[in-house]
């Protein structure tokens, strides 16, 4: 798949003063939360993708470790890893610190809002992005309403279409996130807390997520 889905797109963070501890399982206080999936390729496992998100009055602060480990179509080998903190403040983006390997390259993306608007770091490249700027925020569904999300892996902002899907049985919902790069389906209990992601990789392959 292109970097939406591992780059997330594979998105995303921890406490402010901690960014890249190691992430577990547990929830550790009443404001902070822990997401750990299993991450799969073809029901085989391939490695995990971890979660911290620390919510205070009017912020949220995210971390977010995903290492994975694989072969596509059995052939190529594929070393992945992505560590990134988001802060968040009312519903934005202010800023970003992130790191990829994959291929034997590290892409860096650091992001900070300034007056004129978000400035976004990539490599050499440097953009301002206008407005309330929010990232592939899976965590929390509330957040995933724009036409247009950051990707942090590699700092574009990607145009997307979002649909919900309500269950009338038990209020669960999916979300299907759509763009040019890939097509990510989300699913989340009657409580809007998140338990699996799908997707299909360009180069071959589905892509699962499952909440420990």
């Amino acid at each position: 798949m292109k970097s939406l889905v591992f780059g997330f797109a594979f998105l995303l963070f921890v406490h402010c003063l901690s960014a890249f501890e190691p992430i577990n399982a547990d929830t550790i206080t009443s404001d902070t939360k822990k997401l750990l999936f299993n991450v799969l390729l073809d029901k085989k496992p391939v490695g995990t993708h971890g979660f911290e998100i620390t919510r205070g009055d009017g912020t949220i602060v995210v971390n977010s470790k995903l290492q994975l480990k694989a072969k596509f179509l059995g052939l190529f080998p594929v070393n992945y890893h992505h560590e990134s903190t988001e802060y968040w403040k009312n519903g934005c983006i202010v800023a970003v610190n992130a790191k990829t390997t994959k291929r034997g390259k590290t892409i860096i993306v650091k992001a900070k809002s300034k007056p004129q608007g978000l400035e976004v770091l990539s490599n050499n490249r440097v953009e301002v992005l206008k407005g309330c700027i929010k990232s592939f925020a899976y965590w929390d569904p509330l957040l995933l309403k724009d036409s247009q999300l950051l990707n942090t892996e590699n700092g574009d902002l990607v145009s997307v279409q979002v649909e919900t899907t309500v269950n009338e049985t038990d209020t669960s919902k999916t979300i299907l996130i759509s763009s040019s790069e890939a097509n990510i389906l989300l699913g989340y209990d009657d409580h809007d807390q998140w338990l699996s992601l799908r997707s299909k990789l360009n180069v071959g392959g589905e892509l699962h997520y499952i909440r420990q």
